[in-house]
């Protein structure tokens, strides 16, 4: 059987839009890498060119389609919940969109494909430094505290959250028998979560608190 050249320049591409991508994952130590995204751009590649080939009288998207879905699942496993915190949603974005690379090599739509992997490069390489600049001085802070049982507490101490100019990302508020446990993480510069420590630490009604 003769090779088909154009479709293996495609797979190569593929794999160095990938590389490249995953190249920068892998510099920051990200769960997917290197080899993670040149495996997905490769194989959406192959799955696209496939689903061309082997749909001569249906719809050829059947198969392209499923490269959607399927890479969802994937994308899921990089992001981690951790005490309040969301981590690796950009690696699993980054793994969406290193797919959709593939499927454009596949498609022949080769220029769009190095577009978006030229954006994506600066989304990830540029826009963090950028982030820095902009939240300078900011931190997010989880906070596990052990309350009094008195629901009007909780109204309260997201007042003294505001008081202090932190903004709240998360909360979770579970009731015991004689306990309301709340967690909370909390973004704001650092003498505002100072002054909200000495403010919880002196409080009668906080029993307990973790940061």
């Amino acid at each position: 059987m003769a090779v088909n050249w154009e479709d293996v320049l495609k797979l190569v591409l593929a794999m160095f839009l990938g590389g490249i991508i995953g190249a920068e994952r892998e510099y920051q130590d990200k769960a997917a890498g290197l080899r993670t995204m040149i495996f997905i751009s490769v194989g959406a590649t192959l799955f696209t060119v496939l689903s061309r080939r082997l749909s001569t009288t249906g719809d050829p998207g059947r198969i392209a389609a499923q490269i959607v879905s399927g890479v969802g699942f994937l994308g899921a496993g990089a992001i981690l919940h951790q005490r309040g915190q969301v981590k690796g949603l950009t690696t699993a974005a980054t793994v969406w969109l290193v797919a959709a690379i593939g499927m454009a090599v596949g498609s022949d739509q080769v220029a769009l494909a190095i577009a978006v992997s030229a954006m994506a490069l600066i989304v990830l390489a540029v826009l963090p430094t950028i982030e820095q600049r902009m939240t300078r001085g900011h931190y997010r802070v989880a906070y596990d505290a052990t309350c009094a049982l008195r629901p009007a507490l909780i109204d309260e101490l997201r007042t003294l959250f505001a008081a202090h100019g932190l903004r709240i990302h998360a909360e979770r508020i579970s009731k015991g028998h004689r306990s309301i446990r709340c967690q909370w993480l909390l973004w704001g510069s650092r003498e505002a979560h100072a002054a909200l420590l000495q403010a919880l630490l002196a409080h009668d009604e906080v029993l307990a608190l973790r940061k």
